[in-house]
């Protein structure tokens, strides 16, 4: 007689999610994968309206190139204190440039600075990475629980 353990099978929760991080990932075996993505549509107003955690404070600058929407293009300050954000224009030197697929990973919370270093989508100064991520990435992770 052939023993089977049991199977689970989950379908997309937020990540991390609780029962995901209490299974054995020895016997994890990703059965079908749905991508999804995320496009910035007016940086500044996410900013306002997204809510952060109280905690979150302190300031970082960068430079977003956005080709198709010249409303996000360019330097920036990002300012988190008390649990409100602003993005107000930034003249100055940014130091890091982004472009948009990387400001959707660190503003979901599904990547790190190095991560996009590595892969080309984030250069200049390095010296902001731990406040991009500590800062633009200090939300929850961004999870999708409907799929259309």
């Amino acid at each position: 007689m052939l023993f089977r353990s049991p199977t689970i099978r989950l379908f997309p929760l937020p990540w991390p999610d609780a029962i995901a991080d209490r299974l054995p990932i020895e016997h994890l075996r990703e059965h079908d994968a749905m991508p999804w993505m995320h496009r910035p549509l007016d940086v500044a107003g996410a900013v306002a309206g997204r809510g952060w955690p109280t905690a979150a404070r302190g300031d970082v600058t960068f430079r977003l190139v956005d080709p198709l929407i010249p409303e996000n293009d360019g330097g920036w300050r990002l300012e988190l204190d008390g649990g409100e954000g602003r993005l107000s224009a930034y003249d100055g030197d940014p130091g890091p440039v982004l472009d948009t697929r990387a400001w959707a990973v660190l503003w979901c919370g599904v990547g790190r600075a190095a991560q996009l270093r590595s892969s080309g989508r984030l250069s200049g100064d390095a010296g902001s990475d731990d406040r991009l991520d500590a800062l633009l990435g200090c939300g929850a992770p961004v999870g999708l629980l409907d799929y259309f």
